[in-house]
């Protein structure tokens, strides 16, 4: 099979046709060889075809016009139109062509049917079957649904557009990779919580207390004792018209009542799930002896453990009651400004008070402490957990 091989080459031809670049004087050899051709013995000829199925690449003939294939090889032409003119067509380059892939290259005319690819500015491919077939090229595309620009292009094309692919998806992975990594840094920086400032024991024995207000003696009346306990006892009494709890410590147990006034003062506002202080004083007899009295607020139901003795709960009730105690004791260990961590340290059923409306209240705090990392303060002395053990009461 003889095909053109054209070099790059710029021509204007309406009709989509590439001219012939045969001079006159080699039509003239051409005719002389088929002419000699035809009288050459039969044997001769096949010689001939012996010799052309044995060629493995394309031979150049007549001035590098023209390229003789081997006998499985197809004819091709690869062109694209000038942008600026469409009349004119770009001969990118012609010769034979070792394989039809996808495209069907066994038609006699060379004529483009698939869409030009955008990727080598619209180059257009062309191959056939025969003598000199790729001389004149045609472009046949129709436009469809679902067109493929890369089954009719030669394999080092593909491969020049599939390296631009693979570009495109790594940059675009990496400018996405980057935008995520930004968010993230914007919102732990700008929208995620402060840190709170940590309460060393400086600032627990700086941090402001509440002044207790100054009770009036005589106003106060005493009534009668609602329990009792190993460091002093609770009494039922009535301030300004007021029922209120007084819990009375003796002169020996000084360090309870200070360090429970202390925690008292810690808590700011009314809670509903401890008492408030309303007040603390001391009380001295005509024999010199002392007592330090808390005014707190007053439950009427008592401490839990007397509630279990009289009364079944249900399991609504309980589900109340552990809620509320829940709540007062994630309050108290929790560490916020001007309120240290604190730990109770003597939770049982009588240190728990049960409200009207079934909650319930934690009260007695003369073993609580404030902790802040390894110190803690214990009737207003600062300890280290490393040397005392936060059991001993």
């Amino acid at each position: 099979a003889y095909t053109r091989v054209e070099q790059p080459t710029t021509l204007s031809n309406s009709a989509v046709v590439v001219a012939s670049l045969q001079t006159q004087q080699q039509q003239q050899q051409q005719q002389q060889q088929q002419q000699q051709h035809q009288q050459q013995p039969q044997p001769q000829q096949h010689q001939d075809q012996d010799q052309d199925q044995n060629l493995d690449t394309g031979e150049l003939l007549d001035f590098n016009t023209t390229e003789r294939c081997p006998r499985s090889n197809f004819c091709y032409t690869l062109w694209q139109e000038d942008p600026a003119n469409k009349s004119t067509l770009l001969i990118l380059t012609q010769g034979c062509w070792g394989t039809s892939g996808e495209v069907d290259c066994k038609s006699s005319s060379c004529i483009s049917t698939k869409k030009p690819s955008k990727a080598l500015n619209n180059t257009k491919f062309c191959c056939c079957l025969g003598d000199f077939c790729n001389v004149n090229v045609t472009d046949g595309y129709v436009p469809t649904d679902d067109d493929s620009t890369e089954a009719y292009l030669p394999e080092q094309y593909r491969a020049e557009q599939g390296g631009q692919t693979v570009l495109a998806v790594v940059v675009g992975s990496l400018l996405v990779l980057a935008f995520m990594v930004g968010l993230v840094l914007f919102y732990w920086r700008h929208m995620s919580p402060k840190p709170k400032p940590g309460l060393d024991s400086a600032h627990l024995m700086d941090a402001p207390q509440l002044q207790s207000p100054l009770l009036d003696l005589d106003s106060l009346k005493i009534q009668e004792t609602i329990g009792k306990g190993r460091y002093g006892c609770v009494c039922k009494g009535s301030l300004n018209d007021c029922t209120v709890a007084v819990k009375i410590f003796a002169q020996h147990h000084h360090h309870y009542y200070a360090n429970e006034k202390d925690i008292y003062k810690l808590f700011h506002g009314d809670l509903p799930f401890l008492p408030r202080l309303i007040g603390a004083d001391e009380r001295t007899f005509p024999d010199g002896r002392r007592e330090w009295l808390l005014v707190l607020t007053h439950v009427p139901k008592g401490c839990l453990q007397e509630q279990l003795r009289k009364t079944t709960v249900d399991w609504p009730s309980l589900c109340r009651m552990a809620q509320s105690i829940t709540r007062a004791l994630a309050f108290l260990h929790t560490e916020a400004p001007n309120k240290p961590c604190i730990a109770h340290r003597d939770l049982t059923s009588q240190n728990i008070l049960v409200k009207d409306d079934g909650s319930c209240m934690l009260c007695d705090f003369g073993f609580a402490i404030r902790i802040s990392g390894s110190k803690y303060i214990q009737n207003g002395e600062e300890q280290h957990a490393e040397t005392n053990s936060l059991a001993d009461v």
